[in-house]
């Protein structure tokens, strides 16, 4: 064995030499070396990892939570890395089955998306959307609601049930955001296809800011996430307005 050594090294400067041939054949010329100086105070105390990816993990469509294998991957991304929250699309969706029409609700579907992100010891981003189509302008769940009023209501009931199954100040502490991208195409038709985002927008948000209002949250400010600022805006407090 001590007779090898030799050989293996040989063999690892051999390696080395073609690797860097190939790298003169892929540029056309021999890699030229930068010398840098690293230096490293081993007496100062570390800040840690900021672990900024704990804060959320996506889920793509929140129907998706009613498969058990989901749910068991919550447990596990908050087990092993700590996730702390979980952001899904499309909870007004047709798929999740919470509206039925004006006034009447299902919360079946609704209450297993939240029961799997709570029982997993996360709490949800509540990103408001899609359009159900029934209440939807054209039928189309990317949409603005064809009543104002319905429409306002659903958001209301989806809040009040939210308050109701967990308390107002667990809810309190949630994420809330009114869509998703609706800057981009094919996320929001609003009312007029020819209007800016921010002018189809503005009706909208209008709506869901009294929806919350009126839900009986007066000491309830929902928070958004700071990467999401863009689109969401924090909503007033009752006695700011």
């Amino acid at each position: 064995m001590v007779g090898q050594i030799p050989t293996m090294a040989k063999l690892g400067r051999l390696s080395a030499a073609g690797a860097v041939a190939l790298l003169s054949v892929a540029h056309g010329s021999a890699a030229r070396a930068t010398n840098y100086t690293i230096t490293v105070d081993a007496s100062k105390q570390t800040a840690g990892n900021p672990r900024f990816w704990v804060a959320s993990v996506g889920t793509g469509t929140a129907s998706l939570t009613l498969r058990s294998d989901l749910q068991t991957h919550y447990k596990i991304g908050a087990r092993e890395i700590g996730a702390q929250r979980v952001r899904g699309h499309g909870v007004l969706n047709d798929d999740m089955a919470i509206y039925k029409g004006p006034g009447s609700y299902s919360w079946t579907n609704f209450d297993k998306y939240l029961d799997a992100i709570v029982s997993a010891g996360m709490r949800p981003i509540m990103e408001l959307d899609f359009m159900p189509t029934t209440l939807a302008l054209n039928g189309n769940s990317r949409d603005i609601y064809k009543s104002a009023t319905d429409y306002k209501n659903f958001i209301q009931a989806v809040v009040q049930h939210c308050v109701d199954k967990y308390g107002a100040t667990d809810v309190g502490n949630w994420y809330w955001e009114i869509w998703n991208e609706p800057d981009y195409a094919g996320f929001w038709n609003g009312s007029n296809s020819s209007e800016a985002t921010s002018a189809k927008m503005t009706e909208y948000y209008s709506h869901q800011r009294k929806g919350v209002k009126y839900a009986a949250l007066k000491r309830i400010e929902p928070k958004p996430p700071q990467r999401e600022r863009r689109r969401v805006q924090r909503l007033p407090r009752p006695e700011d307005r």
